[in-house]
């Protein structure tokens, strides 16, 4: 099988070479002396079109070339906080849930990032004067099945990685009143923020 598809690419090349290139792209064989091998035969395809396109279709490789390139750096990850809720569950506390979305195709970080730590996670943290946070947590859904608790340091909530076109849910558990200011800090994905009143109603 592998020999039939070696002698159809030869034949491809040969129609490709009499029909668009006319001829251009092949050298016709004939002998020469080598001065080590004797009598041989020298020709063929030409070293400057085969795996790069011929130079007439370069300015068609390049387009596709160029559009790939803007498309592939369009969709580098871009995550931004798309909504804050609050939910008052008791006396000055309060539940603080933040929806963020990669909005790209390409996630926050690669998986050779994820296992040589190349990068740090991406931070999504909360503060606010007078405000203390009781628990931080973050999940891929708004039921919060399977939740991550981070245990130190919980009012920045570390997330590795953030997929693309995916939404990750971080909520805290706070206590106190006023205002809290909401910020997400990932390294390849840019930065946002969004202030959020704290309220019973």
């Amino acid at each position: 099988r592998e020999p039939q598809q070696g002698r159809r690419r030869g034949e491809t090349s040969c129609e490709f070479d009499q029909l668009l290139l006319f001829g251009d792209g092949l050298v016709p064989w004939e002998e020469v002396d080598h001065p080590v091998y004797g009598r041989i035969e020298v020709g063929g395809m030409k070293k400057n079109w085969g795996r790069q396109p011929p130079g007439f279709m370069l300015q068609e490789e390049c387009h596709r070339n160029m559009a790939f390139t803007l498309y592939h750096a369009n969709q580098m990850p871009h995550v931004l906080i798309k909504d804050v809720q609050v939910n008052a569950i008791g006396e000055s506390l309060y539940e603080v849930t933040a929806i963020l979305e990669n909005s790209r195709i390409i996630p926050t970080h690669s998986a050779v990032d994820l296992q040589r730590k190349i990068t740090r996670p991406n931070h999504v943290s909360i503060e606010g004067e007078g405000i203390k946070v009781v628990l931080g947590k973050h999940a891929g859904d708004l039921l919060f099945r399977n939740a991550t608790i981070q245990e130190n340091n919980p009012d920045t909530v570390r997330i590795a990685p953030i997929g693309g076109n995916s939404i990750v849910y971080v909520r805290w558990i706070v206590q106190g009143d006023g205002t809290v200011l909401i910020k997400s800090d990932c390294v390849k994905a840019g930065t946002d923020q969004r202030s959020m009143e704290l309220t019973d109603e």
